[in-house]
């Protein structure tokens, strides 16, 4: 899960204000709190997301930072406790529309509406009261963009599908050089871009010297957290032991 975009962020511009408030205390193992600006666990509690919402308000006022994320635990805890789709699921997705709009209202009078990329992003979705399989209604998922850059009613040319997962790759004019725009949006057949990560070893390893020594490099991104991500690796470790000695 690492380098997240926080790290990236601080890499990017060291001086920027980022911040991140989320209701799910796992979160904050995630985020890399080294190179976020501020971060803080906000349980939902009786409040139902008053709290971090307001906390969340507050923080943009005062600081208008350049990256910011403020995690619902909602509908998730709905899902685990009553099921997807259930009435009271059903009935908590109004209560959080109601505080992304309070949050989207803070921003106009913080002056930085005109300004803001907004990023309303589900994980998820579920059955019954659970999810971690391939089918679409856990996999399948909502990502909701609006602000500058983004083009009203506009459709993406192309999807990547993992194991059955869609997902779209979004990078900002201000992460990628201007000669490297050409590169950063990907297509069936197109050559990757070169980068470079850090192992959990502290190791750096750039994909352009791997490819000097390998015929052939497989790239899976994936999360700790995503069962059916998780659940792929032994099939790829098994391919692997199997064909490694027949052209690296």
């Amino acid at each position: 899960i690492f380098p997240t975009i926080f790290t990236v962020l601080r890499q990017h511009d060291p001086d920027m204000n980022t911040c991140a408030l989320y209701e799910w205390n796992v979160q904050g193992d995630l985020i890399d709190n080294k190179a976020v600006s501020y971060h803080k666990h906000i349980p939902m509690g009786d409040s139902r997301s008053a709290d971090i919402t307001n906390a969340y308000i507050s923080y943009l006022k005062q600081h208008k930072p350049g990256f910011s994320m403020c995690i619902f635990d909602s509908p998730d805890a709905e899902g685990h406790s009553y099921g997807w789709g259930s009435e009271q699921y059903m009935k908590r997705l109004p209560e959080i529309d109601a505080y992304i709009a309070q949050i989207v209202e803070a921003t106009k009078e913080a002056g930085i509406y005109e300004n803001t990329l907004f990023m309303i992003v589900s994980d998820h979705g579920g059955i019954n009261r659970g999810h971690g399989s391939i089918t679409m209604d856990e996999i399948e998922a909502p990502l909701v963009f609006f602000g500058p850059g983004v083009k009203k009613g506009y459709k993406t040319e192309s999807f990547y599908s993992f194991n059955g997962t869609s997902a779209g790759i979004i990078l900002t004019s201000s992460l990628v050089n201007d000669e490297d725009l050409s590169s950063a949006a990907l297509g069936v057949g197109d050559i990757m871009y070169d980068f470079t990560v850090t192992t959990p070893e502290g190791d750096k390893l750039t994909l352009s010297e791997v490819l000097k020594e390998k015929k052939v490099v497989l790239l899976n991104f994936w999360y700790t957290t995503c069962g059916p991500c998780a659940s792929e690796v032994p099939y790829m470790e098994e391919a692997y032991q199997q064909f490694k000695d027949k052209g690296e």
